[in-house]
């Protein structure tokens, strides 16, 4: 299963004692969570979604959907590396799911600009997006602790498959014959109608932590 990048309060080199710092913990400490292996890990997939939907802008799907694929793997792999490393941190958390955030943000209007994603799709799942982020903001704005929810992680996986798979049949297959462009068609529909399902119930997590009853702040 893909190792959630959730940490504490605090991060992953704080509960351990100066002295018994690796080089890379040495490093997180220093510039405050920021330079760490799991957030460079995320940058790095960021800047191959980019490139790969700047590719298929240009007109070169098959390329474009390389980088992607490669761009998604490093997500898969942050948490892990954060996690191997020790270097787990409320900043490197909010980095990931942010990268997330900003990669669909991007990649939608572009593919359902480039004729590849079906309209209806991307509104679906942009829809969704945006209410888990409202969802997410307002927990947090009531002092409720949230993390990424794994139904949410779960649905981001499913929803980069199903643009994979438009993308295969509207770009890399486009000019084919026989019955690939319909079966990557209906494929990716089932994979996308997956997603949504896998995204109610992160809704439904992220509309428990927003709702839940704050604790009263005790006065002196």
């Amino acid at each position: 299963m893909v190792k959630l990048h959730h940490t504490g309060l605090a991060p992953d080199w704080d509960t351990i004692a100066p002295k018994d710092w690796s080089r890379w913990q040495s490093i997180a400490n220093k510039t405050q969570g920021v330079v760490t292996p799991g957030n460079a890990v995320s940058v790095l997939g960021l800047v191959l979604v980019l490139w790969g939907l700047a590719d298929i802008v240009d007109g070169s799907p098959t390329s474009g959907l390389l980088k992607i694929v490669a761009g998604r793997i490093m997500d898969l792999l942050d948490g892990a590396v954060a996690h191997k490393t020790a270097t787990k941190s409320p900043l490197g958390e909010a980095t990931d799911a942010s990268v997330d955030k900003l990669e669909l943000a991007i990649a939608l209007p572009v593919l359902v600009w480039a004729g590849i994603l079906p309209l209806l799709v991307g509104l679906a799942i942009a829809l969704q997006n945006i209410t888990n982020v409202v969802l997410a903001f307002i927990a947090k704005k009531r002092g409720n602790e949230i993390h990424p929810s794994k139904y949410g992680k779960i649905s981001t996986m499913f929803q980069w498959g199903a643009m994979g798979m438009y993308l295969l049949r509207g770009g890399v297959f486009t000019n084919s014959s026989g019955f690939m462009p319909q079966i990557l068609y209906i494929s990716a529909s089932i994979v996308a109608i997956t997603s949504l399902c896998f995204g109610a119930a992160a809704t439904y997590t992220y509309a428990q932590a927003a709702l839940a009853k704050t604790l009263p702040t005790p006065h002196n």
